[in-house]
């Protein structure tokens, strides 16, 4: 979706269109033409803030379309266009600055779902997962060295599971022993149903499978290829969805039990 600034100034400028369509001789287009050419940019009319507006869309010349206004059908492809336009180019630029979406690979496409979110079933179970997979995808699941940079206070970021390495997403989804028996033999299934899959598509660089497993359509090399598309969404996204959410389901289990394990020490 667009943000909700942009659906905004789609309805203003469909306004501004109503107004350019109007007779010449209604009140309307002649308090247009008289605020566009007297009023400087330092007012506070409305027309002022419609030129602004167009400046920022890169639509030049908005007193012109009083005299040759364009049909309904036309000035609505012709605004969508140009407000779709700026906001693809300033969220994909503005989204290099976000470590968190290194992942995503910077896909933003109006109108168009992220494959990570989708699903083809109506399987309540896999509906479920697509939460925590998209914490995972977009950097906002909360680790403990999450915890460590951004509180205050003074937190240890080792793992709390195994207390052996710090805990990070590669150190989640590939390393922490305590979570080996949920992870093999999803693992196994991932490298090899990967493997195939990257084969097919002609794919020849190295692949790093945390990357892999957080975002598998990264290494889709022809975006146009639904095939490869398709399949990824039809057998690897399932499994990657199902072995983020098994992990996070027994990461939550043992954490709430020492937890529980902790208040009862202090309790005693």
């Amino acid at each position: 979706m667009i943000p909700i600034e942009a659906e905004l100034h789609i309805k203003i400028l469909t306004l501004f269109g109503t107004i350019t369509r109007s007779e010449k001789t209604s009140n309307v287009w002649r308090i247009a033409e008289r605020q566009l050419k007297l009023k400087s940019f330092n007012s506070n009319s409305w027309f002022i803030d419609i030129k602004k507006l167009c400046l920022l869309y890169n639509i030049e010349n908005i007193e012109n379309f009083l005299d040759n206004p364009l049909t309904k059908t036309k000035w609505k492809s012709f605004i969508n266009n140009k407000v779709q336009s700026y906001w693809t180019n300033k969220i994909l630029n503005d989204s290099k600055m976000y470590s968190t979406l290194r992942y995503i690979n910077r896909q933003y496409t109006i109108g168009k779902i992220h494959p990570l979110v989708t699903t083809k079933t109506a399987n309540n179970r896999d509906i479920v997962r697509i939460p925590t997979r998209t914490k995972i995808a977009t950097g906002t699941y909360i680790f403990q060295s999450n915890r460590a940079s951004f509180n205050k206070n003074k937190v240890n970021p080792t793992c709390k599971l195994c207390n052996k390495s710090p805990e990070i997403l590669s150190h989640f989804l590939l390393t922490c022993e305590s979570l080996e028996n949920d992870r093999k033999r999803l693992m196994a299934i991932i490298i090899d149903m990967g493997s195939e899959l990257l084969a097919k598509s002609c794919f020849v660089e190295e692949v790093d499978l945390v990357q892999l497993i957080v975002n598998p359509f990264y290494y889709t090399v022809d975006k146009r290829n639904n095939e490869i598309v398709q399949n990824i969404t039809g057998q690897l996204e399932s499994v990657c969805r199902q072995l983020i959410n098994n992990l996070h389901m027994k990461r939550y289990e043992l954490l709430t039990k020492q937890q529980k394990c902790e208040k009862k020490n202090n309790l005693s």
